[in-house]
């Protein structure tokens, strides 16, 4: 009788789903971008077990991550001898090294330490303003050629901004479940 019972139990928890990948899933399934906010939120060690909230966390401190992670690479732009100072660029460069150290000490900061108190608004608030900046320090590089013409931290700035908007959007639905 017991043996039955066991393969029963078993067979259950085979075909049981990951909750934690139903969750993951199922909130990215509702930001703009499914297939990156699978990947970022796979990068986290917390993901597996987390809810909407967590997750959300876990957005805001890639967003804090990867602006520092850009300040690092603008400051070795700015420190080495490709680029001269003085000239458009690395004034364009300077303004997005200030614009990365309001993202990761401003606005990150103030979503991680609004999230857990309860207050997604303020967290869309600094999601969408991180948007707005990450479009701001590629704008900033004027006297392109064209609109296709790459800057030094394009990849980083549209990382930012798909970072952002995922982050929004989860904090959204935090705001809509309250």
């Amino acid at each position: 009788m017991l043996k039955p019972l066991a393969l029963l139990i078993l067979f259950l928890s085979t075909i049981q789903p990951n909750n934690g990948e139903n969750s993951l899933e199922k909130t990215c399934n509702q930001t703009p971008n499914k297939t990156l906010c699978i990947q970022y939120l796979e990068s986290s060690p917390r993901s597996p077990n987390a809810d909407v909230h967590e997750f959300a966390l876990i957005m805001f401190n890639i967003m804090r991550d990867k602006a520092t992670t850009t300040i690092i690479k603008i400051d070795k732009l700015l420190a080495g001898n490709n680029i001269r100072p003085g000239t458009r660029e690395y004034k364009s460069l300077e303004i997005c090294a200030t614009i990365y150290k309001e993202i990761a000490t401003s606005n990150a900061r103030r979503a991680l330490e609004t999230l857990p108190a309860g207050d997604p608004e303020a967290a869309i608030d600094a999601a969408n303003d991180v948007v707005r900046k990450a479009n701001q320090c590629e704008d900033n590089f004027v006297g392109r050629i064209s609109k296709d013409m790459r800057t030094p931290v394009s990849d980083d700035n549209k990382d930012m901004e798909n970072v952002a908007t995922i982050s929004a959007a989860i904090a959204e639905l935090l705001r809509r479940s309250s």
